[in-house]
């Protein structure tokens, strides 16, 4: 495609030295940047996320974050269901056993009904972020910053 410059290096980055592309100042973009995640000065990530259910099952996981690197994280969830739409912060911490967290600042639209609950757990290694929907084709989309252990 025209003028496209693709890197199809493996190689990961842990620093601003390290990686597949490296870059000696600034970055100047003009348009729209699709990053997966982004690790802000080694300190905390960045990371975005979204989950399309089609069953009420119940503690579907939405966020998977690997206790050794993550200690807590302040997620932001918007929810929709037809035209019914639900928007939460959700603060999640863990000691490497046991997750605590907290659900505030909730809006809800239409009714007022929530269409989703929300639990969290650790499983293998991952504090998660789970989801009950109450309508079985539920929209989530969550933006996460994750503080490093």
């Amino acid at each position: 495609l025209g003028n496209d410059v693709h890197i199809t290096s493996t190689t990961g980055s842990t620093s601003t030295t390290t990686g597949a592309l490296i870059v000696d100042g600034g970055v100047g973009i003009a348009g729209t940047a699709n990053i997966q995640s982004v690790v802000i000065n080694g300190l905390y990530d960045q990371i975005g996320t979204s989950l399309t259910t089609s069953a009420t099952t119940v503690n579907q996981v939405a966020l998977s974050l690997n206790t050794s690197t993550y200690r807590s994280a302040k997620i932001f969830v918007q929810a929709s269901a037809g035209s019914t739409y639900h928007a939460q912060e959700i603060m999640m911490m863990h000691d490497g056993s046991n997750v605590y967290m907290t659900e505030y600042a909730q809006i809800l639209s239409g009714s007022g009904t929530t269409i989703s609950t929300y639990d969290g757990d650790i499983s293998t290694g991952n504090l998660r972020l789970l989801v009950s929907p109450l309508n079985s084709v539920t929209n989530y989309k969550i933006s996460c910053t994750g503080i490093r252990v």
